[in-house]
């Protein structure tokens, strides 16, 4: 990997973390952080779940096809 390569990796972590930070300030306990403090809507919980196997499926399933095609 090149040198820009690694300047861009850095600069991800940093602002993945600046995020972290930022909104760090607003969690009280673990609970509202995993749970969101129980005020998430159905239909967003169920679009985040089927969003989430739907990825798995393509990460795992896309490799294989082309594979066997």
């Amino acid at each position: 990997m090149g040198f820009y390569d690694y300047g861009i990796i850095i600069l991800f972590l940093f602002t993945i973390i600046s995020f972290g930070g930022l909104f760090r300030k607003n969690e009280k306990n673990t609970e509202s952080f995993m749970l969101a403090g129980s005020k998430m809507p159905w239909l967003a919980t169920g679009i985040s779940c089927i969003m989430s196997i739907m990825s798995t499926i393509a990460v795992v399933g896309t490799p294989g096809e082309a594979y066997m095609s």
